[in-house]
C-alpha cells in the first residue's frame, strides 16, 4: 500500500484524500513499546538534532527489544561553530547525543561514505550492524564484562573508537538458501569490516 502511494508521488500523479485515507495515525503506544514492530523502521526527520536525538532513544529501545546493550564513543568532531567556553564544552559533549557514536549489533543502518564502488559499498547502502573489533584488549575486556553484568537495553561507554565495525548487506546467500531457516532476514551472515 505504501509503495503505491510512493510511485503515485514519484510519477508526479494528484494524490487524493483517499491515498491518505489508507494510513493509521500511530498512538504513542504504537512506537513506546519495546516489542513494537516499529522498532526497526527508519524515521524521517527534518534537523540534524533531531536525527541525533532520535537515534540515541531508537538505539536503547532496540537493544532492549532485541536482548542486546548499546557500545557508544566520542564522535570526531571536526569544527565546533558557537562552541561554548572551554569549561563548559565537555558537560555540553557529555549531554548531547550528536557527540557520539553508536552500535547495536543487529540494528539496520546506512553507509554514509563511498567506500568501494565495485562492491556496491557507497553512500546510501543499507547494511545491518554484525559486530564490533574493539581497539584493543582493554576495550575488548570492558565490553565483554559490561554486556555479562548489564540489563539489555544499557549502554557502553567506551574512552576510544573501536577498530572497525564489521556489516552485513541485504544480499541473500544463494549457496545457503534454506526453508527451514528461521534467521533469513535478508541478509548475510557473513560480516565486512568498516573501519
Amino acid at each position: 500500500m505504501h509503495l503505491e502511494v510512493i510511485l503515485k508521488m514519484a510519477c508526479r500523479e494528484k494524490m487524493t484524500i483517499e491515498d491518505f485515507q489508507k494510513y493509521k495515525i500511530l498512538s504513542k503506544n504504537d512506537v513506546k513499546e519495546d516489542n513494537s514492530p516499529w522498532v526497526r523502521v527508519t524515521i524521517l526527520v527534518s534537523t540534524k538534532q533531531e536525527c541525533h536525538d532520535i537515534t540515541e532513544a531508537q538505539c536503547r529501545r532496540f537493544a532492549k527489544a532485541t536482548g542486546t546493550y548499546v557500545v557508544k564513543w566520542r564522535a570526531d568532531k571536526k569544527q565546533w561553530e558557537q562552541a561554548p567556553p572551554l569549561n563548559l564544552q565537555s558537560r555540553c559533549e557529555d549531554a548531547d547525543p550528536a557527540f557520539w557514536e553508536y552500535f547495536v549489533k543487529d540494528a539496520d543502518a546506512f553507509i554514509t561514505d563511498n567506500m568501494s564502488k565495485t562492491l556496491g559499498m557507497v553512500n546510501g547502502t543499507r547494511c545491518r550492524y554484525h559486530s564490533i573489533v574493539p581497539a584493543n584488549a582493554e576495550q575488548k575486556q570492558r565490553i565483554e564484562s559490561y554486556s555479562q553484568t548489564m540489563p539489555a537495553g544499557s549502554v557502553i561507554v567506551l574512552d576510544e573508537p573501536p577498530l572497525a565495525i564489521n556489516v552485513s548487506f541485504g544480499e541473500k546467500d544463494e549457496d545457503n538458501d534454506d526453508d527451514n531457516n528461521d534467521d533469513d532476514d535478508g541478509y548475510d551472515d557473513d560480516a565486512i569490516h568498516i573501519a
